[in-house]
């Protein structure tokens, strides 16, 4: 009986203390000639970091949209961090 307690603890204590992976995910869509609408379906995340890939960025964890200057190709990178300082990042090319 002591044997199963002990291994019931440690699998708590495993379970408690296990770091969470973030995992980077969004989608997007071309809303006009100039504008793109994303969603962050991001896990894990306390951060996020938006590379619109016109050389600005955000911050924000749900932006809108995000408007370029011009027609061109664009590659959208979202990086996101968890509170334990992991990170993971993923991205999406696109055509305006």
């Amino acid at each position: 009986m002591k044997k199963l307690a002990f291994i019931a603890a440690v699998l708590l204590l495993t379970a408690c203390t296990k770091e969470k992976n973030p995992v980077a995910d969004f989608g997007m869509s071309i809303i006009s000639d100039s504008e793109v609408q994303v969603y962050n379906h991001s896990k894990n995340a306390e951060i996020c970091t938006w590379e619109w890939g016109d050389g600005t960025y955000s911050g924000v964890y749900h932006p809108k949209s995000h408007i370029y200057p011009k027609s061109g190709t664009y590659t959208i990178t979202l990086t996101v961090q968890s509170s334990e300082g992991l990170a993971d990042a993923t991205s999406k090319t696109f055509l305006l």
